[in-house]
């Protein structure tokens, strides 16, 4: 029998403090984003969800290294789901930054980081990015007594995104994260299609979730993720990361659609 694939929520934050998004759009003040956070983790939670991946969505276009805005406000935000709800929560901080990222998991109680371009380099809209292994491993040894409790969720192959070298594979990069990783606690891989909302194409995600299991690391299908394709894929993915599915529409930052919320649940669930 098939067991029941973790599920995360990606809290998609508007527009943090300090970023150009928030000066120039229609901004939000801080503790009503706060309050909408908690509002979607509470309906995660409501609906069985594993967890909570709080990510600063809105901040587009983003900067290699996140504003301290962003920091600020991702952190209050991961504190407070962590004390007033029972869900796993993790950190992503767009475009790649695995040491703030660690630093804010470690200061509001989160288990968990996302991070793009974890064990190779990617060339991204926002520019060369990556790989972070040796600054996250810095990061924890700086964090002492408060690193064992931290996991990163590797993306591997990163949507928006393209290889540095013409040989590479998916393949190699998995691997790669499994010998290279040193002390470092991997949560898992994340296989993604090429952008947001998209999903991967279901030989790619066969051809990594072979090579993950290979090397003893769970598989979370993050992104383009569906009621349809999770029927079809649940003996490939150990967990599934959803930002856009569950908003109304199926857009990235939209507000939540809890329909849709339960729907997806119900689909990993087997239904």
């Amino acid at each position: 029998m098939e067991s029941t694939p973790e599920l995360f929520l990606v809290i998609h934050l508007p527009p943090t403090p300090g970023s150009p998004a928030y000066a120039l759009g229609k901004a939000l003040d801080p503790a009503e984003i706060v309050e909408r956070a908690l509002r979607e983790a509470r309906l995660a939670e409501e609906a069985g969800y594993t967890g909570v991946i709080v990510e600063n969505y809105g901040d587009a276009p983003y900067s290699v290294r996140p504003h301290p805005g962003a920091l600020a406000l991702t952190a209050i935000v991961a504190w407070e789901v962590s004390k007033s709800t029972s869900l796993r929560v993790g950190v992503s901080l767009l475009r790649n930054a695995p040491r703030e990222a660690l630093e804010v998991a470690a200061a509001s109680g989160a288990s968990f980081v996302r991070v793009n371009a974890l064990c190779a380099p990617r060339l991204t809209p926002e520019g060369l990015i990556g790989p972070g292994l040796r600054e996250a491993a810095e990061a924890l040894a700086l964090l002492g007594p408060l690193s064992p409790r931290l996991e990163i969720l590797a993306d591997v192959d990163v949507k928006h995104g393209l290889p540095t070298s013409p040989g590479y594979s998916v393949e190699w990069e998995i691997a790669e994260c499994a010998h290279r990783r040193g002390p470092l606690r991997l949560m898992g891989v994340a296989v993604t299609g090429p952008r947001t909302g998209e999903p991967p194409a279901l030989e790619y995600l066969e051809r990594a979730s072979r090579e993950a299991r290979r090397w003893g690391l769970r598989v979370y299908l993050a992104s383009g993720a569906s009621p349809e394709l999770l029927r079809r894929v649940r003996s490939l993915v150990d967990g599934v990361v959803v930002g856009s599915y569950v908003r109304a529409g199926g857009r990235a930052g939209a507000p939540l659609d809890p329909s849709r919320l339960r729907e997806l649940a119900r689909a990993a669930m087997g239904g």
